[in-house]
């Protein structure tokens, strides 16, 4: 496997505190969370593609777009996460909704993955990303 090119704890010189091996198998696992969160990402475009289209031609008409107008389009959001408080403060305080201009959507807190050393994981090909309407 190749090696990302992320060497952690590395020193001036170069050298690192971790064998060959464990370096390998730290690319393993970052190659893996990657791959995990390219895989969730596309199923949620796949999931929410209506939503993403008409998204995508409200950017079109408009150009730039806030909080208020991604709320009025496709509604409030579907979850509350650990971030779901930072969230509310952020949108009560710069939106039409709560009080000021224009706001960035908000994104998901994320999810944690499970560990995951399998050596086939490395050869699974991630699925390309399909945006055409159906």
């Amino acid at each position: 496997m190749a090696s990302l090119g992320v060497a952690f704890g590395s020193n001036q010189s170069g050298t690192v505190p971790y064998s060959n091996e464990t370096a390998e198998r730290m690319d393993r696992e970052a190659k893996s969370i990657v791959d995990e969160a390219y895989r969730r990402t596309i199923s949620l475009v796949e999931e929410r593609k209506e939503e993403l289209v008409k998204v995508a031609e409200m950017l079109i008409e408009k150009e730039t777009i806030s909080h208020d107008d991604v709320f009025e389009l496709i509604g409030a959001r579907g979850f509350a996460g650990e971030s779901d408080a930072a969230y509310q403060e952020f949108v009560h305080s710069t939106s039409k909704f709560g009080g000021g201009g224009a706001a960035a959507a908000g994104e998901d807190g994320g999810e944690e993955g499970g560990d995951r050393n399998n050596e086939n994981d490395n050869k699974e090909e991630v699925p390309p990303l399909n945006l055409t309407p159906a």
